[in-house]
C-alpha cells in the first residue's frame, strides 16, 4: 500500500472483463493494481458484448448494474450491442454508451479526485471532459490507440474522408484539453507531438502483463482434449477482427497442409471468424482449429500448450502498434512469430524473443515455421528471452505504479 493519500478514482472504458482484449485487460489490471496500492477506484463501462455484439447472458437484465471485482467498483451501463459489422452500428455502439454513462457519471456528482478515460473510442474522451468540467477535477487522455489513424492504416477509414478529417479534429482538441495524456507507446507519444501537445503534458504508461494470472491460472491439458499430442503446435488467441490480419494464418496453413505434423489453432471472435471458417471448409482444410474465447483464467493453459504463438497485423503501416498478446505469449515463456512492422517489430528484434515477418510474406512465415519446428534449441532460446524481457519491462504491478505516479503527481498539485 502507498505512503501517499487514498485518490478517488474514476476510469472511464468502453471494454472491460468478462469482455477479452487488450483494452479491457489493460483498464482492469491498472484498475485493480491501484486499488491494492491504497485508492478507491470506480469503473464506469456497459454490459460487456465484445465482440461478438451479444449481451453476456449473466449480463441479460438491462437495468443498471453495479459490482465488485478485484475491489474495484465496476458501474454497468447501458449500451447497444454491436458486432462492429458497419460504421453507423459501430457509432451506435458508442453513442448509446455515451448518453448512458454521462447520466451515470452525472448521478455520481463529484465523488472522485480524478478521470482516467482510455481511448479508443474518441467517444470516451468526449465523456471524460465532459465529467471533468461538470466534477471540476483534472482528466487523464489514456491512449491505446491513434484514432482515427489506426482505422486509416488499417483500412477501414478513407485518409481525408468527411469521418477521418472530424476525427482529427476531435481528437487535436481532446489532447488540448486533457490535463495529461497517456499513450501506450513511445511512437505513440511521437505522433501526439505532432498536434503540438508539450511533453511535459505526455507520460507513456505501457500495456503490461498480470503476472499473478499467469502465475496462479488453471491448469488444462489443451492437446489431448484437442488431440495434438503429437503436433507442432501454432496458436493466435485475441480478436479476430480487420486490424489483427488472421487471414494471413489460413493461406500459411494452405502452404503447409502436407505436412502432417503441424497445425494452426485460432482462438476467439470477431467479425471476421465466420468467413475464415468457411474459407477453410471449402478449402478441405484439416491442420486448422477453431475454438471460441476463452475466459482470461484459460488463456495461459493454452498457450503453454503450444510451442509457437503467431501474432499478426493487417499492415506494416500500424507501425505504432504493440499487440498485448505478444507480451502475454512471452508471459507464458513462448516465442513468437510476429508478422508486423514497426514498434512492435522493434521489440521482438531488441529482445530476441522470435522472428519477424512483413505482413502478407506468406512464403516468409512458412520459412520461420519450418525453421522453428526443426530447432528445438532455437525455441528455447526465444522462449527465455522473451520472458526476461516481458517480466523486467511490463510487468502490470510497476505499470500500475507508474500510472499512479502520473496521478499523484496531478492530484497534488
Amino acid at each position: 500500500m502507498t505512503n501517499h493519500k487514498q485518490v478517488r478514482i474514476l476510469f472511464l472504458s468502453h471494454f472491460y472483463p468478462p469482455e477479452m482484449g487488450g483494452a479491457a485487460a489493460r483498464i482492469s489490471g491498472l484498475a485493480k493494481w491501484l486499488v491494492k496500492f491504497g485508492h478507491d477506484v470506480t469503473v464506469i463501462t456497459g454490459y460487456p458484448n465484445y465482440p461478438t455484439g451479444k449481451i453476456y447472458p449473466e449480463y441479460k437484465n438491462k437495468k443498471n448494474k453495479i459490482e465488485f471485482i478485484d475491489g474495484v467498483k465496476i458501474l454497468r451501463s447501458k449500451v447497444l450491442p454491436a458486432s462492429y459489422q458497419s460504421v453507423l452500428v459501430r457509432l451506435l455502439n458508442y453513442f448509446t454508451l455515451f448518453f448512458t454513462a454521462l447520466w451515470n457519471g452525472v448521478r455520481k456528482r463529484n465523488n472522485f479526485d480524478i478521470i482516467v478515460a482510455s481511448s479508443p473510442p474518441l467517444t470516451i474522451g468526449i465523456l471524460g471532459l465532459i465529467l471533468s468540467k461538470i466534477y471540476k477535477i483534472p482528466w487523464i487522455f489514456d491512449i491505446r490507440d491513434i484514432w482515427p489513424d489506426v482505422a486509416v492504416e488499417a483500412g477501414m477509414l478513407r485518409e481525408n474522408g468527411i469521418v477521418h478529417k472530424l476525427s482529427k479534429k476531435l481528437a487535436n482538441y481532446l489532447y488540448k484539453q486533457a490535463t495529461h495524456i497517456t499513450p501506450v507507446t513511445e511512437r505513440k507519444l511521437t505522433k501526439i507531438r505532432k498536434y503540438d501537445i508539450p511533453i511535459s503534458k505526455i507520460s507513456v504508461v505501457p500495456n503490461g502483463v498480470d503476472f499473478d494470472l499467469i502465475n496462479g491460472a488453471e491448469q488444462k491439458d489443451w492437446r489431448s482434449e484437442l488431440r495434438l499430442e503429437n503436433k507442432f503446435v501454432l496458436s493466435y488467441a485475441g480478436l479476430i477482427g480487420i486490424a489483427q490480419g488472421v487471414n494471413i494464418i489460413i493461406e500459411t496453413a494452405i502452404q503447409l497442409k502436407d505436412i502432417d505434423d503441424v497445425h494452426f489453432l485460432i482462438v476467439g471472435e470477431g467479425i471476421e471468424k465466420q468467413k475464415l471458417q468457411n474459407s477453410v471448409k471449402s478449402l478441405e482444410l484439416n491442420n486448422i482449429t477453431f475454438l471460441p474465447s476463452q475466459p482470461k483464467e484459460s488463456i495461459p493453459s493454452l498457450l503453454t500448450s503450444s510451442d509457437i504463438a503467431l501474432i499478426p497485423l493487417v499492415s506494416t503501416k500500424l507501425v505504432d502498434a504493440v499487440p498485448s498478446k505478444l507480451l502475454e505469449a512471452w508471459a507464458c515463456k513462448l516465442p513468437v512469430i510476429l508478422i508486423a512492422g514497426g514498434e512492435a517489430a522493434d521489440m521482438v528484434i531488441k529482445a530476441q524473443g522470435g522472428i519477424v515477418i512483413s505482413s502478407n510474406d506468406v512464403e516468409g512465415i512458412k520459412t520461420a515455421i519450418i525453421k522453428l519446428k526443426d530447432s528445438p534449441e532455437l525455441i528455447n532460446k526465444y522462449s527465455q528471452n522473451g520472458f526476461e524481457y516481458v517480466y523486467k519491462n511490463f510487468d502490470r504491478e510497476l505499470l500500475a505504479r507508474a500510472m499512479e505516479k502520473v496521478i499523484l503527481k496531478i492530484v497534488e498539485v
